[in-house]
């Protein structure tokens, strides 16, 4: 993923979080280095890495130009906001009316992701979500949202399909949740590492 004009005060999901920041608007890239960091661990557990290309050191913006961008900034909070109250009243009416209803009443367009399972393609923010869910009831939908640079998604579950583990054999189950269990415990080994990294004291 790639941004321009990052400050330090731009909203992003990663970008956002105190332990990236320092690395992005270290004197090391304000004297010119341009290398890829080394693991930084985000406040949800998440790890990233960050290159900066290119640097360009604070300046003094017409006062114009200052009061337009502040305006700007000013709408898409306001904006931001409404839209945020809305989604927590839609997300509340999902949890006690039919999805149809619901959809037709707040007049807001879902987009069909298909069926998916663990690990088969989804953005890891709306995997996570999606997976975080219960099942819906018939009629209903599981809806939640997930973070993603400079967008709120709404993920919303309508059906789960377990026909699909309960015909599958017993030994290929087996394999299946070991790998699963693997890969969780793989990436909980992994964040830790980097916690501890991030918080050692070398004397």
């Amino acid at each position: 993923e790639s941004l321009n004009g990052v400050t330090l005060a731009t909203q992003n999901p990663q970008l956002s979080d105190p332990n990236v920041k320092i690395k992005l608007f270290n004197d090391d890239v304000k004297n010119g280095d341009r290398n890829a960091s080394s693991n930084i661990q985000l406040a949800n557990g998440d790890t990233v890495w960050v290159k900066v290309r290119d640097y360009h050191a604070a300046g003094v913006k017409p006062l114009a130009q200052a009061m337009n961008e502040a305006k700007a900034k000013v709408i898409d909070e306001k904006a931001r906001k409404a839209a945020q109250a809305k989604i927590a009243t839609m997300l509340t009416e999902f949890k006690t009316q039919p999805a149809e209803q619901v959809v037709a009443k707040n007049k807001v367009p879902f987009e069909s992701a298909g069926v998916f399972t663990r690990s088969q393609g989804l953005k890891r923010a709306i995997e996570r979500a999606a997976f975080s869910v219960p099942a819906p009831k018939p009629g209903m939908w599981s809806v939640t949202t997930a973070n993603l640079p400079n967008e709120l998604v709404v993920v919303a579950v309508s059906n789960v399909n377990s026909a699909a583990v309960n015909a599958m054999p017993a030994d290929q189950l087996k394999q299946l949740q070991q790998l699963y269990r693997q890969s969780r415990g793989q990436q909980i080994l992994e964040d830790y590492s980097e916690y501890l990294k991030s918080h050692a004291k070398i004397k």
